[in-house]
């Protein structure tokens, strides 16, 4: 095996990239050191123990207590599904990031570890149902649903060690909003990311959920909105309330503050 041309090749990858000569680990791409807050495989193996004791135990994800006695983490893995393949690490900063992991089989005894950060696409599956239980009229999310899916809110949150917050949307009562509202939700999804949710509350009313690690994102988010109302539409009349969730508080409880 030619190592040096394969560090190059495995340099080219965005994904993290570790390979194992049966147990030991012997090389690792640059995506891979940074992650892990090291200048090479060889520091890594000396700060760090046995790789599979990177993966925080979790009841949704594949960690050390999922093994059988004698069992190779690897092996393991390479024959779980996709959504059995999934780990959870922490960066250098204890931010745990998500990774579904592939086994790749080269030479004999050889085995590539690919890690993809799939963090976000979790989020979303938690906050987001692929286009269920969407409001007709708007084409955002239904309350019914919004109040279904509470938990794995609180889960993705509490998963990616950030808080819970929201911003309410109120379009005041007046014909232009109730004629335009449907292209107002669009121009709303168009401007949030991925993981953030827009939920049809009420008949001129949108609930804005989203996670942040302080109240500063809050402020952020509420100037976005102001930003995208008044340009598009100045004659339409609103009122934003926005909060952050407290420490053991109900999404309900949260609501109701606002």
């Amino acid at each position: 095996m030619n190592a040096e041309l394969l560090k190059t090749s495995i340099n080219l990858h965005t994904d993290i990239i570790a390979i194992f000569k049966e147990n030991s680990l012997i090389i690792t791409n640059d995506k891979f050191n940074i992650f892990f807050g090291v200048n090479s495989t060889q520091e890594y193996n000396s700060n760090f123990g046995e790789f599979i004791n990177n993966f925080v135990p979790h009841p949704n994800y594949f960690s050390a207590d999922k093994l059988e006695d004698g069992e190779d983490w690897k092996d393991v893995i390479e024959c779980l599904s996709d959504n059995e393949s999934i780990v959870s690490i922490l960066s250098t900063d204890y931010t745990p990031c998500a990774f579904d992991v592939k086994i790749y089989r080269s030479e004999p005894n050889f085995t590539i570890v690919r890690l993809i950060d799939v963090s976000q696409e979790l989020i979303k599956k938690l906050m987001i149902d692929n286009g269920a239980n969407i409001d007709i009229k708007t084409g955002a999310y239904t309350k019914d649903y919004f109040t279904y899916i509470m938990p794995s809110l609180q889960d993705a949150a509490s998963f990616n060690k950030k808080d819970l917050a929201i911003t309410q949307i109120n379009l005041e009562n007046n014909e232009d909003a109730s004629s335009i509202i449907s292209e107002i939700a669009k121009k709303l999804k168009c401007s949030i990311r991925n993981e953030d949710m827009l939920i049809a509350w009420s008949k001129e009313k949108f609930l804005l959920v989203y996670l942040v690690e302080s109240k500063n994102n809050i402020e952020a988010f509420e100037h976005k909105i102001n930003t995208i109302l008044k340009n598009n539409y100045p004659s339409t009349s609103y009122k934003l309330n926005s909060n952050i969730q407290n420490e053991n508080e109900t999404m309900i409880e949260l609501i109701k503050r606002l």
